[in-house]
């Protein structure tokens, strides 16, 4: 297995209630400007979400799927800086001073036939379980208002592989993937109070098979080892 380097992008987290009863959580996904537009992604994947009108995977090539393709979950530190794989969640009628310590996310890939998720150090990755790769988010969760006054938690959280910004890199990465990785899962639990069980939601986006045009225009890479740089804020 090659890791070429994962960033857990921008991390803007929400939250299910601490409070009794069933809680309606909303769970999207998208493809996101890393950088440039990021912002006016983010306003747009809000206010849809609050509203109910989000497309899973809207600004990506396949909108109205749970489908992604590689060139969509890559990110580097050279124009254009790439794009993310961004998970939305949409929680109305709770606040955010009701949510902490009874909400987790992670997200989880696989590679080579075995599901990774990151570890808390944020560099590695490790095999995931029910009972690893959870973090709870510390800050910029947010309280929401939409356009139709209805107030509740909203938030986003993401990854992307990271590979040297390099063409070469960027085609090395992408011909990993499509010999590698079939999915990338965001997953989020959630629990009444901290005596209640954690609900588990999980939202799956299937990675594009290699289209039959661009097989055999990158060579596989193989070998174990590599860090990962990984960059989270929760």
């Amino acid at each position: 297995m090659r890791y070429l380097g994962i960033v857990a992008a921008v991390a803007v987290c929400l939250a299910v209630a601490a409070t009794a009863g069933a809680m309606d959580v909303s769970l999207y996904a998208d493809t996101a400007p890393n950088v440039y537009g990021y912002d006016a992604w983010q306003a747009q994947a809000f206010a849809a979400a609050s509203a109910g009108s989000f497309v899973n995977m809207g600004s990506g090539a396949f909108p109205g799927t749970t489908t992604f393709k590689a060139e969509e979950a890559i990110v580097y530190s050279t124009p254009d800086y790439g794009k993310r794989l961004m998970w939305v969640y949409w929680i109305p009628g709770q606040t955010v001073a009701g949510l902490t310590g009874n909400f987790q996310a992670k997200d989880a890939m696989d590679w080579a036939g075995i599901k990774y998720t990151p570890a808390d150090d944020g560099v590695n990755l490790i095999p995931d379980g029910p009972d690893v790769g959870w973090w709870t988010p510390h800050y910029s969760w947010a309280d929401y208002t939409n356009a139709q006054n209805v107030s509740g938690v909203i938030g986003t959280f993401g990854d992307a592989w990271w590979p040297d910004g390099t063409p070469e890199a960027i085609a090395a990465q992408v011909s990993d993937m499509y010999t590698y990785q079939t999915f990338w899962t965001g997953e989020v639990r959630y629990r009444a109070n901290e005596n209640a069980p954690w609900t588990v939601q999980t939202l799956e986006l299937q990675l594009v098979p290699e289209p039959l045009t661009m097989a055999g225009l990158f060579l596989g890479l193989a070998g174990v080892g590599n860090y990962i740089r990984k960059r989270r804020m929760a």
